[in-house]
């Protein structure tokens, strides 16, 4: 560990320094903000903020240790700006040859028997004991050192570690009595601290306060600002309330950008808090963050800010219990929203089957979810593009995990409106009744979908969902309708390759059709006889004739505009038309032939699940009807 700059040594006698931390005896600053106190060692002033519940109870520190009368007569040497090191115990060692057994957080107190003639201990015994984390070096002059070395009391100071030196009068007995009794008596504190901040969290469950209840409790417990996240980083309760617009994305941001870090993966793994630095590219503020957990499971985060500092014990102390009662709180809040979303989901379920429950049973369980049947409403399907492949390739617990973020994209965007929408998930599929408003609901519809889209790209990058619309309707048997029409409108953007789209059965065009008589046979045979030649052609001989030809009427006959766009000479353009045309039998000069070939080529992803549009680089339609 490489020393500090070195500091001057101290020689105040301690009983009349400004070390007065507990008494108020400092010198005070009149600056605004915190409460602060003064400390003065060597003609320097170092200014010490605290929160008065956190010096009440925090572990000992060596300055604070200095105050007590077995010191009166005590001398820092050096090292003052370690004064703050906390005490965790007082060790007697009288040979100060053998360091291995001491422990962070030890008070050293020797008479350094064999110390003045060994010059190799006395360079080298100040670097290992601050290597070593302790708090501080007493030594006890008068026995075998008549006076402290001045090359260790420079080493202290860089290393700014406090040495003292203690006068032959004073016993070891009535040092480690007096110190290590201030130390169990705070340890007394904080456990009887923990007793009233357990009393005072059992209390606030008791009343159902829930998660704001906790986070405004625990701000006055610990003086800071606390927030509370899930897993997705969507705020759950905050104290003070953010500023700004929009403080709960403020508040997503920061935490997306400390997980790009792989910060917040230590404390769910070390089930312990994790101390965050500032980050004012993103502005982060320097904070702890606490996992809360139920078992293996991280249910949330818990951020506690101080403008003081980092929290104290006591701050650890509340929170953690805190934690606790908020993992209870949510598991809670979690068996009930399952409870609903099943019921919910049974009641969907009900409503779309063939043979419903009777009017008067969905009538009352519609009033019991807060639902109107009598109101304008429609079915909604959203699913992750490329699904099935991705739940082919990867890990169940990670498919999971994908579906668990897809809803809670859809709950994040229902909350940013005042739609009526009961959601529940059918195979890979995610189903949602939405209730809108009369006469716009397709413009309200396709607003909240854009907002399950935004959600879903912030939980599931690089991942992206498409959402079809079905039509609205007032009457129960309509909505079964609905419903078909949604299925038949996500069949045809996946059948055609669009990703990242919302479409609207109104705007399907000639799918609405299509996808209507995709399982009847003579779709099929209409296929086979137009196109199918060209299709077991082109699997022969590896050749583009369907390609060419979808590209053919993509440009409405223009040879210069496919020839460029397919980067071929119009000499093989030509070729290739003239080849479809002699192996189809069609003729494209013929109206009613063009027309029969473009028809085949439109049913050509319903049936094989091939679409030129999926295998066209750079094109993803956001919005709008199939081309």
């Amino acid at each position: 560990m490489p020393p500090h700059p070195e500091a001057p040594s101290t020689e105040k006698n301690i009983a009349k320094s400004a070390f007065a931390i507990r008494t108020g005896g400092g010198l005070k600053d009149s600056s605004p903000g915190p409460a602060k106190h003064i400390l003065q060692t060597s003609g320097h002033f170092q200014t010490v903020y605290h929160h008065p519940e956190k010096v009440r109870h925090m572990p000992l520190t060596v300055g604070e240790a200095l105050q007590l009368p077995v010191f009166s007569g005590a001398r820092l040497l050096a090292g003052g700006e370690g004064l703050d090191s906390q005490v965790r115990w007082v060790n007697v060692v009288e040979v100060l040859d053998e360091t291995t057994l001491l422990q962070p957080g030890e008070l050293l107190l020797t008479t350094a028997y064999g110390l003045e003639p060994d010059h190799r201990l006395q360079s080298e015994l100040i670097p290992e004991l601050a290597g070593r984390g302790l708090a501080g070096l007493i030594i006890q002059v008068g026995h075998y050192l008549q006076a402290v070395p001045e090359s260790m009391r420079r080493q202290a100071g860089g290393y700014r570690f406090p040495l003292i030196e203690l006068p032959k009068n004073v016993s070891f007995a009535a040092v480690t009595q007096a110190v290590n009794r201030q130390i169990i008596n705070r340890q007394i504190e904080q456990l009887e601290y923990a007793g009233r901040v357990h009393s005072r969290l059992i209390d606030l469950m008791l009343a159902g306060g829930g998660l704001p209840a906790i986070a405004e409790t625990l701000s006055g417990l610990t003086g800071g600002a606390v927030t509370i996240v899930d897993p997705l980083f969507r705020l759950l309760a905050a104290c003070p309330a953010g500023e700004g617009d929009n403080p709960a994305e403020a508040v997503r941001r920061q935490f997306q950008a400390l997980a790009r870090t792989g910060l917040l993966d230590v404390p769910a793994l070390e089930r312990k808090p994790l101390q965050v630095r500032k980050m004012a590219a993103h502005h982060i503020p320097d904070q702890y963050i606490f996992p809360v957990l139920a078992g293996d499971a991280l249910l949330a985060y818990i951020s506690v800010r101080e403008e003081d500092g980092p929290p104290g014990e006591t701050a650890v102390t509340a929170v953690g219990q805190a934690a606790a009662l908020c993992a209870l709180e949510m598991l809670k809040a979690r068996a009930v929203r399952e409870t609903e979303n099943r019921l919910q989901g049974d009641f969907l379920d009900d409503l779309l089957a063939e043979s419903p429950a009777s009017p008067a049973d969905i009538k009352r369980r519609a009033l019991y979810f807060g639902y109107d049947m009598h109101k304008e409403q429609l079915i909604m399907l959203a699913g992750v593009d490329g699904f099935p492949q991705l739940a082919h390739d990867r890990p169940q617990t990670e498919v999971e995990d994908i579906k668990r973020k897809l809803a809670g994209a859809v709950e994040a965007a229902v909350q940013q409106t005042a739609h009526r929408v009961i959601y529940k998930y059918r195979h890979d599929t995610l189903i949602l009744l939405a209730q809108l408003p009369a006469g716009s609901s397709k413009e309200q519809a396709a607003g909240l979908a854009a907002r399950i889209q935004s959600r879903a790209a912030a939980f599931l990058p690089p991942l992206t969902v498409s959402i079809a619309i079905g039509q609205p309707c007032t009457a129960l048997q309509e909505l079964r309708r609905s419903y078909r029409e949604a299925a038949r409108t996500l069949e045809v953007i996946r059948a055609t390759g669009r990703k990242n789209t919302v479409l609207h059965y109104r705007d399907l065009g000639i799918y609405r059709l299509l996808a209507k008589l995709k399982d009847d046979p003579e779709l099929a045979a209409y296929y086979r006889s137009s196109l199918g030649p060209l299709v077991d052609y082109d699997r022969r001989h590896g050749t583009q004739l369907v390609k060419t030809l979808h590209a053919y009427f993509k440009h409405n006959g223009s040879l210069k505009d496919v020839a460029a766009g397919m980067f071929i000479h119009r000499h093989t353009l030509k070729y290739r038309l003239n080849r479809i045309q002699e192996i189809s039998g069609l003729d494209l000069k013929s109206p009613d032939d063009r027309l029969t070939l473009q028809m085949a080529l439109k049913v050509m992803p319903l049936l094989s699940g091939d679409s030129e549009d999926a295998k066209r680089p750079g094109e993803n339609p956001r919005r709008g009807g199939p081309a």
